[in-house]
């Protein structure tokens, strides 16, 4: 268990979804800039054949609960997924994980494996139906853009989207999606009504790919590509008036 500093409670993980901050991580304070207009959508990324070899080695992670929940608190199967499982993937099996969700039925392979990760952990009838859950892809010069739609987040703590951005890289091939840089950034609801971006930070052990830095507020979720371009101006050079 991990108590809080600021509100003294005790939650499972390094995060107090009622302070929305990182516990015992000093929160980096960063104010994004003036949210860019929509820009016309780049190019689909191509469809590659779909594989989810190794994945399945993920749901042995995590262990069966049986309790009752908090429904004031996230749900386990919601923030498992967002927070375990996609990181888990992205550090191990970058370019089958990558290349799954390029496929035209990414959204398919996304809800299966949202399913698959639930079942790991929690009884049938605590399960959360990947209801609205869908996947895009784009290219951003030499980058290569996921955005995940997650189900609706219920309690702080749940995300509402999450953003992966791959390379730079002119080579897409299996093998070179292997070392390919990955970023992987969410946007998560809060205990007030302005919703926090994280980014997940590669670790050095296989035992960390759950941590999390945040970023500070973020833009309403009821726009999706307001975050996919606040990301993408912030970080990657994107300029909204070129």
């Amino acid at each position: 268990m991990h108590t809080c500093e600021t509100c003294g409670k005790e939650w499972p993980e390094n995060y107090c979804p009622e302070c929305a901050h990182t516990i015992g991580k000093a929160a980096k304070p960063a104010v994004p800039p003036p949210l860019p207009p929509q820009t016309t959508q780049p190019p689909p990324v191509p469809p590659q054949r779909p594989t989810t070899q190794g994945l399945s080695t993920l749901f042995g992670l995590f262990k069966k609960q049986s309790t009752a929940l908090d429904p004031t608190a996230p749900h386990p199967h919601h923030r498992n997924v967002v927070r375990m499982a996609i990181p888990g993937a992205l550090a191990r099996y970058p370019a089958g994980f990558l290349t799954s969700l390029s496929d035209p039925g990414g959204s398919q392979t996304l809800e299966e494996y949202w399913r698959k990760c639930g079942a790991a952990v929690l009884p049938p009838e605590l399960l959360v139906p990947p209801t609205g859950l869908t996947v895009s892809g784009f290219r951003y010069e030499n980058y290569v853009c996921f955005l995940i739609i997650f189900p609706a987040p219920k309690a702080a703590g749940e995300s509402y989207f999450g953003f992966i951005v791959a390379g730079p890289s002119t080579d897409w091939s299996a093998q070179a999606c292997e070392r390919v840089p990955v970023s992987y950034f969410v946007l998560e609801r809060s205990t007030n009504d302005i919703p926090t971006i994280f980014q997940w930070r590669p670790s050095s052990t296989e035992q960390d790919e759950e941590i999390f830095d945040t970023l500070g507020p973020g833009p309403s979720p009821r726009h999706p590509p307001d975050f996919t371009a606040l990301i993408l101006s912030r970080f990657y050079g994107y300029d909204p008036k070129a």
